[in-house]
């Protein structure tokens, strides 16, 4: 039974790795920094999640705050419509 145990550890050690060493080449270089210590892939996982959970929450209340402060003001109806349109459609 142990055999079996130690066999299937072995197996997903093996998986593990090729899935790590997978996401690290896949990752900016300015978000590398931030895997630094982790052994596993889902230590690597976590940490991009936490980071651009992060980043995607800071953008949101921005993009908020962009939208709740936008005025007609003398825009045309058109160039109004066009600045919310801008405002919604930045890229992340």
């Amino acid at each position: 039974m142990l055999d079996r145990v130690s066999e299937a550890y072995d197996q997903w050690l093996v998986q593990d790795q090729m899935l790590f060493t997978w996401l690290l080449s896949t990752l900016a270089e300015s978000v590398l920094p931030r895997t630094v210590g982790c052994r596993h892939a889902f230590q690597v996982w976590e940490q991009i999640h936490k980071y651009f959970n992060a980043h995607l929450k800071a953008k949101v209340r921005q993009l908020r705050s962009e939208l709740k402060t936008v005025k007609k003001g003398t825009k045309s109806i058109t160039d109004f419509v066009l600045r919310v349109r801008e405002i919604a459609l930045i890229p992340y």
